[in-house]
């Protein structure tokens, strides 16, 4: 596992940068015609979705 020390600001940066890419993502999901393609766009989906919650409670914690 790799770890990786974030300041309260970074942190919050990354978040937003993510949900960000999210929601273009979920827009080039949408308009996408190539199954493959659109599977590998919703595995990366999947991936972020992940990050953004492992991310939520480092966002809360007092700096």
């Amino acid at each position: 596992m790799n770890m990786i020390d974030l300041t309260e600001q970074e942190t919050t940066t990354l978040r937003d940068v993510v949900e960000n890419y999210l929601s273009d993502l979920h827009t080039e999901i949408s308009h996408t015609d190539d199954r493959d393609f659109r599977g590998a766009l919703r595995r990366r989906q999947e991936l972020l979705q992940g990050l953004l919650e492992k991310l939520a409670p480092l966002a809360a914690q007092p700096g």
